[in-house]
């Protein structure tokens, strides 16, 4: 008898960073105690940017992680990020461009502010 591995992904309720939480089930973002909700692209670059901190994703891979159910194109991956931002911190632009960083000519992130830089 064969006996395969697998790996069971263990999906949790929420992932939070930086004071900023996603709510996988509900596919809401809470910030300072207010949610808000996201579109399913907003929610699908977030998980991925969320579930990664520190790592930098290009828009190509950004766009593979919602193309599987939308047409996305590099543009469109910015206007999303955009609208993340303005969204979640309409007060505080700076904020927003702050949690989600552009490295510039390479693709988002965000940081993780346990490490440093």
């Amino acid at each position: 008898m064969k006996f395969e591995s697998y790996k069971q992904e263990v999906i949790t309720a929420e992932t939070s960073i930086n004071g900023v939480s996603l709510n996988h089930k509900t596919k809401t973002i809470r910030v300072l105690g207010e949610n808000y909700r996201l579109s399913p692209i907003e929610y699908e670059i977030l998980n991925k940017l969320m579930s990664h901190p520190g790592r930098i994703f290009s828009r190509e891979e950004l766009m593979d992680a919602v193309a599987t159910s939308y047409v996305v194109n590099d543009r469109t991956i910015d206007s999303h990020i955009k609208r993340i931002r303005s969204k979640i911190f309409s007060s505080d632009e700076e904020a927003g461009k702050t949690f989600i960083k552009t490295r510039n000519g390479i693709g988002y992130s965000i940081p993780d502010l346990r490490k440093k830089d």
